[in-house]
Formats: structure tokens, sequence, C-alpha cells
């Protein structure tokens, strides 16, 4: 059974990564990476949904800054790590925490439709990290998001909830973590129209 739902999450990823523009493919890689990662984890770990729902010690907090086509977004977040490592290979391993975010976007010029707002977000996000003295990793996670209004500068959003699926690239080095990270934000076809807001943004996260 759990070979089969392993094998069903692999078709949908690939199925979701055969498209063209950057932010389409940047998009389905955080789907598919994090289904994927949380079938592996089911399928090899030990109760990785036990794991990742009790609160541990280790906390964190991290910035993330970045634009779009017409708005900047600077996003606070507050994170409480998995109880455990979710897989652990002698090179590399899995981890995960939870984040709590709130952000806060602007447009570029007067002219569009809203000026500004913010969101609210809580997201799984999970990590492969090398084990190394600099350590590599690579994120992805699926969240919700909500919206302080209706529409993103000159975008009409329908609903004030929204999702939120991001994928990463860094490094880190002891406590410290610097990366890139895409966010997508939309409301999964819930109610239409239903644009797309992509912000390629810079973060830095620090545990402590």
């Amino acid at each position: 059974m759990k070979r089969s739902l392993l094998a069903l999450l692999l078709c949908l990823s690939l199925s979701a990564q055969a498209e063209d523009s950057t932010d389409t493919a940047l998009k389905n890689t955080a789907i598919a990476g994090t289904l994927l990662s949380w079938g592996m984890a089911w399928l090899w770990g030990d109760a990785p949904l036990t794991r990742a729902l009790v609160p541990t010690q280790g906390q964190h907090l991290a910035l993330t800054m970045g634009t779009e086509n017409h708005t900047t977004l600077a996003q606070l977040i507050y994170a409480r790590d998995f109880a455990s490592t979710l897989l652990d290979g002698p090179t590399w391993q899995l981890i995960g925490h939870w984040e709590a975010s709130l952000s806060n976007w602007w447009a570029d010029k007067a002219q569009r439709t809203e000026q500004q707002g913010w969101m609210l977000g809580l997201t799984p996000v999970l990590q492969y990290q090398f084990k190394t003295v600099l350590r590599p990793y690579i994120e992805f996670g699926i969240g919700v998001k909500y919206l302080s209004g209706i529409r993103i500068a000159d975008q009409y959003k329908s609903t004030q909830f929204q999702f939120g699926d991001l994928t990463g690239i860094g490094i880190q080095y002891r406590n410290l973590q610097l990366g890139f990270r895409f966010l997508h934000i939309s409301n999964a076809g819930i109610e239409t129209p239903n644009p797309a807001t992509n912000y390629y943004t810079l973060k830095m996260d620090y545990r402590f």
C-alpha cells in the first residue's frame, strides 16, 4: 500500500513538471518535491506526521525579501523544528520545521489598484541537508496564506484564502542559513480568476 502511494505521488510529481515557463517550473518543483518528500518519509521513515506535530525546543527566526512583477515582499518568519529527523542517510538528512509568517507587500508605483497589504502564513517546510561543515540544502513546502485584501496590486485574487508553494536552495553554517527561495501564491482554483503571484526572494535564517 505504501509503495503504491509513493508510485502515485511520483506520477503526480512528474506530470506536474511538464510545463514551460520558469515560474510554472518552480511552482511544480515545489509541489513535486513536497509530495515526494512526504511520501519517502512515510514509506521509509518512522511516523513522520507524529514527529512533525510534536513541538521541540529548536527555534529560528528568518527574514525573506524579494520581488515579483509589480510588488516587493518582506516576510518575517518564526519557525519550530520537527521533533526529529525524518530520514537519515550516510551523507544527507531530511529534516523539517513549521513556519508561521507575517508578510508585507507594497506596489512598485502609485497607479496600482492596491498599494500595499499583508498576509499571514503557516507552512510545514522540508529540507534535505548534506552532512558537511558547510551544509548545502534544498527545501520544499506547501502551506496556507490569508491575505488582508482581495487584491495584490492589480491582481484580483478572488479569495483571501490562498495556498503558498515554495522551493529554495542555500547553505547553512552553524546556526545561520543563507539562501534563495521561490514563493508561489494562488488559490488552487477554488474560485476564478486565479492569477499566480510569484516572488523571488533571498532568505536569512538564524537558529537559536
